[in-house]
């Protein structure tokens, strides 16, 4: 399924230029609006295709799993959390959306969602009861306008990172039924060069799940130097222990 079979580009651009308009705000950073757009594309396929014996995963496609991860349990899905990827403005604009959260939590940026149908369905209708569709309005277009909306309206402005479709689905999921989620931890970005399977086998024997190349462009034909892997694992052990989610407590 292509993109455009959802939503294109220019669709999406045209949305976000009339919520912007209607509520007398410049459009902001236009380098953001791919950022927005491929979030919107995310929830948007998860909402056409889920079914009654499909539970979907989105899995980001600069991450790379090392270790065996159990997405669901039965019919909902396993709830984990990451104590270091608190991002206020994400909560801020899903508290505008939805009214209030749940008293605690973790952050669900993790570089993947899940969500099983029974899941999808309370999405729809918490979206549903604060931005109904409009008459002839398909689901994508639908989608497009409650993220925008919600962002602008509550920020004023599109640039920055101010929305999450993990945060979104994660919080939902929690919402559908409150569960305890697990730590998982993980290392993102702070690479020099690409990992050897020795190296990626080291990392996964010290407790990490998966690895994000989010720099790729710039350690592509470069090896990670063994003492800065160390050296970051080791900070990263040390952080993803020590800190926590501001609004999440035992």
């Amino acid at each position: 399924m292509g993109e455009n079979s959802l939503l294109s580009f220019d669709e999406f651009r045209d949305i976000a230029a009339n919520i912007s308009i209607g509520d007398r705000l410049s459009l902001g950073s236009t380098a953001r609006l791919s950022w927005y757009y491929q979030q919107v594309l995310k929830i948007a396929f998860l909402f056409r295709s889920h079914t009654l014996t499909v539970n979907l995963v989105m899995w980001d496609a600069d991450t790379i799993p090392l270790d065996r991860i159990e997405f669901f349990d039965r019919n909902e899905a396993i709830l984990y959390g990451s104590k270091v990827e608190f991002h206020t403005p994400y909560f801020v604009t899903l508290t505008s959306l939805f009214g209030c959260l749940p008293k605690s939590y973790l952050a669900f940026t993790l570089q993947f969602f899940a969500c099983s149908y029974p899941e999808s369905l309370y999405l729809i209708k918490k979206l549903s009861n604060v931005c109904p569709r409009f008459e002839f309005e398909n689901e994508p277009r639908w989608v497009a306008r409650v993220i925008l909306a919600s962002t602008i309206s509550t920020h004023k402005t599109l640039e920055g990172a101010l929305f999450s479709e993990q945060e979104l689905v994660g919080v939902t999921s929690l919402m559908y039924r409150p569960r305890n989620q697990i730590v998982l931890r993980y290392l993102r970005g702070g690479f020099k060069g690409l990992l050897s399977e020795r190296q990626a086998e080291t990392v996964r024997l010290m407790g990490f799940r998966h690895i994000s190349y989010e720099n790729l462009g710039q350690i592509s034909g470069h090896r990670q130097p063994w003492f800065a892997l160390i050296a970051y694992m080791i900070k990263e052990s040390l952080r993803q222990r020590l800190f926590y989610s501001p609004l999440w407590h035992k």
